[in-house]
């Protein structure tokens, strides 16, 4: 749950490392979004290979498929197996499929309690970095020099 609560964060302090790194090198801009691919991808790869399957259903179908294996009988099967044979019109399990993100959000309260955390601090937090640049640009400039102290923007 630390890592769900600092991500935003930590999203906006590797973005300025990231930028800095870019800039400082020399290279172009495109490379901004180049190095935030290479790390996404070594992000995946990690939690691809170091976080284990949790979900029952799919453990349950792992372990008929052994059991088939071993025994060679076909009658061992698992319950998302045979769904999956019944179910092959698309439309059913498009369906399934985008329902169950917005169920799990309205049916579990943590989840909401921290998604709507999330959204606040978000939003106040870019809210607050676009009002000061919107304020350097726009309204620092068209004041008298006398009026304007030092701007670590400029």
């Amino acid at each position: 749950m630390a890592f769900y609560v600092i991500s935003p964060f930590a999203g906006l302090a590797l973005g300025l490392i990231n930028g800095g790194f870019v800039a400082v090198r020399g290279t172009s801009w495109r490379w901004v979004f180049w190095l935030q691919a290479m790390l996404s991808g070594l992000c995946f790869f990690l939690t691809v290979i170091a976080v284990p399957e949790t979900y029952a259903p799919v453990l349950l179908v792992k372990k008929a498929r052994i059991v088939r294996e071993e025994t060679g009988d076909e009658r061992f099967t698992a319950a998302l197996e045979r769904e999956a044979r019944e179910n092959t019109d698309w439309r059913v399990r498009l369906r399934v499929v985008l329902g169950r993100p917005f169920k799990i959000l309205f049916l579990e309260p943590l989840l909401m309690v921290l998604t709507l955390y999330t959204a606040v601090r978000s939003l106040v937090l870019f809210a607050r970095s676009t009002a000061d640049n919107i304020y350097a640009v726009c309204i620092w400039d068209s004041l008298p020099p006398f009026y304007r102290l030092p701007c670590h923007l400029h």
